[in-house]
């Protein structure tokens, strides 16, 4: 006699060779872009905005298809990247502004301001070439402008 399982029995009976679900392109299991975007800055801190993709892909653990995925364009990585440093310098100047003294205010900001420029040679690019792209700079300006006209007023 020949063992045979209804098509319904052989569905219903989860076995060693049944298939598995894989997960959807959408659903993908990957590193959150957070993580794509901490690759990327690490990059342009140490090799500037001429950091190869591949080496952020690389750092981030992704392929290049899930890193295009995450951001259609190197550029728009950048702009991700300078979009996370103005939230910084925000940050920082919000610090500053609480700050008892005003002065000792404008100054930690000054201090700390140019010390994220220095160790992070990508953003300074950012800030002494494509700062000449308008949206770049619209963005700067409604980031930090209005916290650093509050930090002079207060200092003056």
């Amino acid at each position: 006699m020949l063992w045979t399982l209804s098509e319904a029995e052989a569905v219903s009976r989860p076995g060693p060779c049944a298939p598995k679900e894989w997960p959807s392109r959408n659903e993908e299991v990957a590193p959150p872009p957070t993580r794509t975007a901490a690759a990327a800055a690490a990059a342009f801190a140490e090799h500037g905005l001429e950091a190869p993709v591949e080496e952020i892909a690389t750092r981030a653990g992704v392929g290049m298809g899930t890193l295009y995925r995450r951001f259609a364009s190197k550029a728009a990585l950048v702009d991700a990247i300078f979009e996370e440093q103005l939230e910084e310098l925000a940050r920082i100047a919000r610090e500053a502004l609480d700050e008892e003294g005003a002065w000792q205010g404008l100054c930690r900001f000054l201090e700390q301001a140019v010390s994220l420029q220095a160790e992070s040679r990508g953003f300074c690019e950012i800030v002494a070439v494509h700062l000449r792209d308008q949206n770049l700079l619209a963005k700067a300006r409604a980031h930090v402008r209005p916290l650093l006209a509050l930090l002079i007023e207060r200092a003056q």
